[in-house]
């Protein structure tokens, strides 16, 4: 998705709005529509996607990563105490669980190997 740090403080609107505040300076008008809307529409159901408990949840979690993520494995299974960030950059092999206590976070541009999970 982004090349290096650079790129992404060009293009995220997260990191543009936060280099606004940081500076002092109001945020654009446009990005604040944007990541208002995200708020309210992408972020609620992600919440839910991340937070549902039992097979249900798993299942939910599963068709989420099908959709969103770059490569999901046959019979990968993600736990609901993990949080999945950068979706897009993402490979999960077959057979891989990821599963874990402290909460996991996976970032961007990760592969995750059967050894490694």
């Amino acid at each position: 998705m982004y090349i290096d740090i650079n790129e992404f403080m060009k293009k995220s609107y997260e990191a543009m709005a936060f280099n606004s505040y940081r500076k002092g300076k109001s945020v654009p008008l446009l990005i604040k529509i944007r990541l208002g809307l995200k708020s309210i529409f992408i972020d609620p159901v992600r919440f839910l996607i991340d937070n549902f408990p039992g097979g249900l949840g798993l299942l939910m979690k599963r068709i989420f990563c099908k959709l969103t993520l770059n490569a999901f494995g046959k019979n990968s299974i993600i736990d609901s105490n993990v949080l999945i960030s950068g979706v897009k950059n993402i490979s999960f092999p077959d057979y891989a669980i990821a599963a874990g206590v402290p909460t996991k976070i996976v970032g961007m541009r990760t592969k995750i190997n059967v050894s490694d999970v």
